[in-house]
């Protein structure tokens, strides 16, 4: 009742105010919570197909990555095998190797043939990405020197004298030689370069099935590294590449440093575990337990969309991590956010504008007719509303004017009525008036002519009120019952 009372003192205007502004801000609210709701799911979707993006980007490129040196002695060791190009030839060697590194992506920064006497032979590029010419036979006296290269890729002059070298002491050599067949090396640390090393090693045996020697192409991991920095730069997002056996880093986006060295000299592998993020490490203990490639992990530091991948071909046993933050997109988000609740604010206050100035126009004729009934109702008859819209309120307002137009001639007949009865009365009561003198002479003279009354109506005769005998009170009565 409260509330009804309460309502019940609210103009018209106000209402429509309010009914508008709470349609108003409902309709935003639902609308902004709708779309919001659907910035944040459409982000976290989002978010969750770059992470599977990167990390499919990430495998196709290591794959492309490795089947380079695949494919550099797939083809080349036929050409050894079968003696089209003969180790043996100093320029004819200079120029294969020299030649076929040249062709190749410069991520394969060797190419070379170590023999079953020790012999060593290729081309490599150093840092600088220049090509030389590597020779370790007996004219170096069992030791590794680079050349220069010449216009017709030959060798020209000594740069560097690298010390003693056997092939057959390196992993990538031996793992060949013992497997027999085509196979990725461990990695290792590159003899002269501070980094680190992987190798496709392919034996090649005579006709009679002996072993004369390992083609190998090499490939430095830095460059990975490289190209996993280039990858997660634009995203904020983590690459890793792991071997799954031991979770010994091969290449990462972080900054971190694959291996470290001893006080020997000597270098240790970096572990997974010695990356600087639980979340990480964490959710690769989920993917060795379940195996799950992909999944959102939330830990107290970071919520990651975590994606993981195996390479497993010979002799690689590898896994890509890929992880992307769950709230990547949500600085944009927010920011979005913000902006479109200052254009929606900006909206409702001039939306609320237009509404009132609307309200006010549609309301004034209104008022204007409150304004006219308030003076007729004190009176002032001749106030009239002005018509200036064809809509209800001005069928309303006509309607009004018709009914004031009623009443005022209605009045203006009743009080003219009333004039004219007034003015019948008046002319009646003064003929009644002359009549009842004109009787009372009469009467008074018939008295005085039978009994002889006297100025108070008593009888001369009698000495009594001959009146009263009569049975009348006064004149008044006598002169009354006789009128009629």
């Amino acid at each position: 009742m409260v509330g009804k009372k309460y309502l019940g003192n609210i103009s018209i205007r106000n209402i429509i105010i309010i009914v508008c502004m709470v349609i108003m801000l409902l309709v935003v609210g639902i609308a902004g919570y709708i779309v919001f709701s659907n910035w944040i799911h459409s982000s976290k979707e989002t978010t969750k197909k770059m992470a599977n993006e990167m990390n499919s980007k990430v495998f196709e490129q290591i794959n492309a990555f490795i089947e380079m040196p695949e494919h550099i002695n797939e083809v080349n060791q036929k050409l050894i095998k079968n003696g089209i190009v003969d180790i043996y030839n100093q320029d004819e060697r200079e120029k294969f190797f020299v030649g076929v590194l040249e062709t190749h992506g410069s991520h394969v920064y060797s190419f070379s043939y170590g023999t079953k006497d020790g012999e060593y032979y290729g081309a490599l590029r150093n840092e600088d990405g220049i090509i030389k010419i590597i020779r370790n036979d007996a004219s170096t006296d069992g030791n590794l020197w680079y050349y220069s290269v010449t216009p017709d890729l030959t060798a020209w002059e000594l740069v560097t004298k690298a010390g003693k070298f056997d092939p057959r002491t390196y992993d990538w050599y031996k793992e060949a030689a013992e497997a027999g067949k085509p196979v990725f090396s461990s990695i290792y640390k590159h003899y002269v370069r501070d980094d680190l090393t992987v190798s496709f090693a392919w034996p090649i045996y005579d006709d009679e099935g002996k072993n004369q020697g390992v083609l190998g192409a090499h490939i430095i991991l830095s460059d990975i590294d490289s190209f996993l920095k280039d990858i997660v730069k634009d995203i904020r997002g983590y690459a890793l590449i792991v071997e799954k056996n031991t979770g010994e880093l091969v290449a990462n986006s972080m900054d971190i440093g694959n291996f470290v060295y001893l006080q020997d000299g000597n270098i240790k592998r970096n572990n997974l575990s010695d990356v600087n993020n639980h979340a990480i490490v964490q959710a690769y203990e989920k993917y060795k337990a379940t195996q799950e490639n992909e999944f959102l992990f939330n830990s107290d530091e970071e919520d990651l969309y975590m994606n993981f991948k195996d390479i497993d071909k010979d002799g690689l046993n590898w896994v890509i991590i890929t992880s992307v933050r769950e709230d990547l997109l949500m600085e944009d988000i927010v920011e979005s956010m913000m902006l479109a609740a200052v254009l929606i604010l900006i909206s409702v206050l001039l939306s609320a504008e237009i509404c009132l100035i609307v309200i006010g126009k549609l309301t004034k004729p209104m008022y204007h007719l409150l304004e006219v009934a308030e003076k007729i109702s004190s009176g002032d008859l001749s106030e009239r509303v002005v018509i200036v819209r064809d809509d209800e309120i001005g069928k309303i307002s006509t309607a009004f004017n018709k009914t004031a137009d009623t009443m005022h001639k209605l009045i203006n007949n009743l009080e003219t009525a009333v004039k004219e009865r007034t003015l019948q009365l008046e002319q009646s009561n003064k003929i009644l008036t002359e009549s009842r003198e004109e009787l009372r002479l009469i009467l008074n003279s018939s008295a005085e002519a039978i009994y002889g009354l006297d100025k108070n109506g008593n009888c001369t005769f009698c000495n009594a009120s001959c009146l009263r005998i009569l049975g009348y009170d006064d004149e008044d009565e006598l002169l009354g019952n006789n009128m009629h």
